[in-house]
């Protein structure tokens, strides 16, 4: 009897982990700064010891491109509280994208949180992210 529960539970740690939904990026936005840069802002729910590296155009499928941001583990012994990790940068995208699929990728290549919006025009609040003021306390 201890032998099947063993087995029984091997076989549904697997399914439950597939079935774990990955984290939304919360106000992603993506504006064009110009012909072939994007202004690209996001936040998501992460690890109290993670911190974003830089955007990657994986590929270009038609007028969509898939955007890559790897994490960086900032210690080697961390908690598993989970906090809101801000993501601001500059990507450089072909002239003919209108959509992007942003994937954020844990240390070890995994998907962990995902979104897909508009490229949105050159607009006044599109500022890259280095030009953007914090606002006043």
């Amino acid at each position: 009897m201890r032998h099947a529960t063993i087995a029984l539970v091997l076989m549904v740690l697997p399914t439950a982990a597939l079935a774990q939904d990955l984290a939304p990026l919360d106000e992603l936005k993506a504006c064009r700064l110009d012909p072939g840069s994007i202004s690209l802002a996001f936040i998501y729910e992460g690890g109290a010891c993670e911190q974003t590296g830089d955007a990657e155009v994986a590929h270009v499928d038609g007028d969509t491109v898939a955007i890559t941001v790897p994490t960086l583990a900032t210690a080697e012994i961390c908690t598993m509280q989970l906090v809101k990790v801000n993501f601001a940068g500059l990507v450089t995208v072909p002239e003919t994208a209108t959509r992007i699929d942003v994937q954020v990728l844990n240390p070890t290549g995994e998907v962990v949180a995902a979104g897909d919006g508009d490229i949105t025009p050159n607009t006044p609040d599109c500022l890259p992210p280095e030009a953007q003021v914090p606002a006043s306390q």
